[in-house]
């Protein structure tokens, strides 16, 4: 999400859900490595499972509309006719 940051195709609030799973997935890996409580790894990681989840699912919405590349390319029609 980092790298496509801003792509037209792919609205920003995925972007940023996408941004917040891995910052979440980060501090579930320092929150064990610093040996903070328990609550606080489950809280973080509570907000990591939700923001990953909506993320793919708003991924996989915009990524069903796309055209394929090939047919973008060579300019054939999507629809079946």
């Amino acid at each position: 999400s980092a790298l496509g940051f801003g792509c037209e195709e792919i609205p920003r609030w995925i972007d940023g859900l996408g941004l917040l799973a891995g910052a979440g997935l980060i501090g579930i890996s320092a929150s064990v490595w610093l040996g903070a409580p328990a609550d606080v790894t489950r809280a973080v990681g509570s907000v990591a499972a939700v923001a990953y989840c909506l993320w793919a699912i708003g991924l996989a919405w915009v990524l069903w509309g796309f055209q394929e590349v090939t047919h973008r390319i060579f300019g054939l029609a999507t629809e079946h006719s």
